[in-house]
């Protein structure tokens, strides 16, 4: 189902900022970047409908099971900006949260915990009961970034975003500690799901990939002393990819040893975001800003393949467990939307967004008809796989009309068609008058 109330996206460039899939890489859910709110896939990207947020720029974080997911605004000065869903996507609920935006997030695999900075220097925060509400840790200052935590949730691990090094936490986010790195701009982090081994990459003065074995209490520079990266481990953690970030462009490396030591993989230029399968095997690397489309591996990063997408640029990427599917949008205009494999990268398609066209419509001709009762407070329902949606009229009417368009074809709703106008109208009319007599 779709949720909507009035709002008609419009024809522009429609970029995302980011975009998450579940570990069967069925459900996915994506963040505008071009102030159209969130969006939800129940068919692994094929298609996707707008939630019931409709404007507004998002980060969003999916739990693995694809039930649980949190957003928050990526602009500073909004307030009241931040949701939490526990139906895929579907439905978004404002939490307690309203005085800062948390913009960076992590879940465990189940949803019930989370932990999330804010992006106004006000520290960190946690949750677990599946992003209702957040609670303040006993860091109160500062920007976070680069959010890990392990598949049960109470492992994690964070850097800030101006020269203070990494924090661990033991307790879900209750309570954060300084590692043996205080100081760093460490903003891309890789975790195994146990919590135990780590990687980070430190854009400051001492650049380079660290590596820890003991759930982010010390860390070690590994053999890569230069660059910054963003990174992706294997669920074992004993394999990861690194793609050059955007202070340079140095290509893909990977490692089989925990990230202890590095080797430059066939693509030796340009700047990737990454992403890699649970046994480390498969990956999915897209350019960015550079626009050389998306690469696949099928050896654990040590070569990559062209996919048929050569000349886009991609800042966002999510992967399924096995490696098999994943979504890819961007910030950047080249994009233009969200593309979507399921064959390990190899081929690409893009997402379809043209049911929201038909669902946007309906809702338009909707509006007219009720502000022309001097109805302003509703709802419209749409439901899934079926041609029908629920009008509920709020207030002292408090109506709920169930309306059938399988008669009529997208065409014909588009175009206004005068018969599909008057069946509207007179279901609305009828249904808001009580009689049951039928249009």
């Amino acid at each position: 189902m779709s949720f909507a109330n009035s709002k008609i996206l419009s024809k522009k460039v429609r970029n995302f900022e980011e975009v998450q899939l579940s570990s069967d890489g069925t459900k996915g859910i994506a963040g505008s970047y071009s102030d159209e709110g969130i969006f939800y896939t129940n068919d692994s990207g094929a298609n996707w409908l707008q939630s019931n947020i409709t404007n507004g720029y998002f980060v969003v974080t999916l739990s693995s099971d694809g039930i649980t997911g949190f957003s928050g605004s990526v602009k500073t000065a909004i307030t009241d900006s931040n949701y939490y869903t526990n139906n895929s996507g579907e439905t978004w609920i404002q939490c307690n949260i309203t005085t800062d935006n948390l913009r960076n997030s992590a879940l465990s695999a189940d949803g019930t915990k989370g932990i999330a900075s804010s992006s106004q220097g006000n520290g960190l925060f946690y949750t677990s009961n599946s992003c209702a509400t957040w609670t303040q840790s006993n860091l109160t200052t500062d920007n976070f970034e680069g959010f890990v935590l392990s598949s049960d949730g109470t492992k994690g691990i964070t850097g800030t975003l101006f020269d203070g090094g990494i924090y661990y936490t033991n307790n879900s986010g209750v309570t954060w500690t300084q590692s043996n790195m205080t100081t760093g701009f460490f903003t891309s982090f890789a975790l195994s799901s146990d919590g135990t081994i780590g990687i980070a990459s430190n854009s400051g003065s001492d650049k380079g990939i660290y590596y820890t074995n003991d759930s982010g209490v010390t860390w070690t520079l590994s053999n890569i002393t230069s660059s910054s990266f963003k990174l992706s481990l294997s669920s074992d953690g004993t394999k990861g990819i690194a793609g050059s970030g955007l202070l340079d462009s140095n290509g893909i490396y990977y490692t089989n040893n925990s990230g202890e030591t590095w080797t430059q993989s066939n693509i030796t230029s340009d700047n990737f975001d990454v992403s890699l399968s649970s046994d480390g095997t498969k990956g999915i690397a897209g350019s960015f800003p550079s626009r050389v489309g998306i690469y696949y591996t099928s050896n654990s990063g040590e070569t990559w393949t062209q996919s048929n997408i050569t000349d886009k640029s991609f800042s966002t990427i999510s992967l399924s467990s096995d490696g098999t599917k994943s979504i890819a949008s961007s910030i950047s205009d080249t994009v233009n939307g969200i593309y979507y494999t399921n064959n390990s990268g190899a081929t690409w398609k893009k997402g379809n967004f043209e049911n929201n066209n038909i669902q946007e419509k309906i809702e338009e001709q909707i509006k007219a008809i009720l502000l022309k009762k001097g109805i302003t407070d509703y709802s419209i329902q749409f439901c899934d796989g079926k041609r029908k949606l629920i009008l509920r009229i709020k207030g002292s009417c408090n109506k709920c009309i169930c309306i059938s368009y399988e008669n009529f074809t997208d065409n014909q709703i588009l175009a206004d068609n005068p018969k599909w106008l008057k069946c509207l109208n007179c279901k609305i009319t009828c249904g808001i008058a009580g009689c049951s007599k039928k249009k």
